[in-house]
């Protein structure tokens, strides 16, 4: 079976696959998440939530945790099964914020402590997180795009009323691209002079 990349935040990873986590609710985990990164988190706590919860709905689709109860209950459980065995998981950091300085992995790409407040470790840091917002949005609207392109693949019916929405996503996906190609750079260029 070909094997399939899997992107994921580093700290919702390092979670989920703690002990104490094997089972849990999508509040439970947003608490979690939320007391290991600090810096830029989202203005609004729904924001975050939201965030989380999407995460949630990726792992359960692709079968690393399974949900149990009530279909919509806020409440139903996750129960965090292996991964599967043709996901490569791919860690990346997290999209909100810095991981706690009190933790033994907050340091930054270059092994300098994240309470850098040097305005080149601020600005690589910032840029940093763009970066990581921008790929786990570009990750998303290629899949979206990748979906509705094979929606339209399967169903020829459906071109009329899709088509414009596969091209908005497309177009999406595109812009994204751009984006993240100059955030990847700037990025490259700030570590090799620091």
């Amino acid at each position: 079976m070909k094997s399939r990349t899997f992107a994921l935040d580093r700290v919702l990873a390092e979670i989920i696959q703690a002990p104490s986590f094997s089972i849990f609710t999508v509040t439970q985990l947003r608490i979690e998440y939320q007391r290991c990164v600090s810096g830029r988190l989202p203005a609004s706590s729904r924001e975050l939530r939201r965030y989380v919860y999407k995460q949630v709905g990726r792992l359960v689709r692709v079968g690393w945790v399974l949900k149990e109860g009530e279909h919509m209950s806020r409440n139903a459980q996750y129960r965090v099964q292996d991964l599967p065995q043709n996901f490569t998981l791919n860690l990346v950091e997290p999209v909100f914020g810095r991981l706690d300085v009190s933790l033994p992995t907050a340091k930054t790409p270059n092994g300098v402590a994240a309470s850098s407040t040097s305005p080149t470790a601020s600005s690589f840091h910032e840029i940093e997180t763009n970066l990581n917002e921008i790929r786990m949005q570009f990750i998303a609207t290629l899949g979206e795009a990748e979906t509705y392109k094979s929606i339209l693949a399967e169903h020829p019916c459906l071109r009329e009323k899709l088509e414009s929405t596969y091209h908005k996503s497309r177009d999406k996906s595109s812009n994204l691209m751009g984006q993240l190609r100059a955030l990847e750079q700037t990025v490259k260029i700030l570590a090799e002079h620091q």
